[in-house]
């Protein structure tokens, strides 16, 4: 689907427009629709022909699978790891919390019996933000541990934060796990 590598949508000017109702309207959906991003060869590895249905996204030259593959880090890495995350009892069938920690910050947590939590911090906004998350679970201990990062995160998976005053990158996610509920 692309959403593992972090595909964008194409911009398509409108003769490159195939579908019917995407040029009667002049909404397109065929911008998400383009060749998936194998290699950095021509046509991203997904033909050999000299020309596909709709153009490759400029962006294949290093969003593809190939380069991600090698990188230290890479959405297709990180997209991996959280499909494993999803493999954990805990992710499954631990309670669910939601949290609004600031206007641009959402978190979530799953918890279960086994004295662990699980917290999702999200920054959707353009801001750094200073996390605390004790101030939304006091049982929690003083320590959390980056279990995964995003790409965009100041923090690496393995790194040791403090619950109570962490910071957030603008478009940045972390995986923190604690031992106590």
């Amino acid at each position: 689907m692309g959403d593992e590598l972090g595909m964008t949508d194409t911009y398509l000017r409108y003769d490159q427009l195939i579908d019917y109702m995407s040029k009667s309207i002049g909404i397109s959906r065929e911008t998400v629709r383009t060749p998936f991003q194998w290699d950095c060869s021509p046509q991203a590895g997904f033909s050999n022909k000299t020309k596909t249905w709709l153009p490759v996204n400029p962006n294949y030259v290093t969003l593809n699978v190939e380069f991600e593959q090698n990188a230290r880090r890479s959405h297709l890495k990180i997209f991996k790891e959280i499909v494993n995350l999803r493999q954990l009892e805990i992710f499954r069938t631990g309670d669910v919390q939601f949290y609004e920690l600031s206007e641009y910050v959402f978190a979530f947590s799953r918890s279960n019996k086994f004295l662990k939590t699980y917290f999702i911090v999200i920054n959707l906004g353009s801001e750094l933000e200073n996390i605390n998350l004790r101030k939304f679970k006091k049982r929690l201990s003083s320590k959390v541990t980056v279990k995964i990062s995003s790409l965009f995160a100041e923090q690496n998976n393995g790194d040791v934060v403090s619950a109570k005053s962490f910071t957030l990158r603008p478009s940045a996610a972390l995986v923190l796990e604690s031992s106590f509920y």
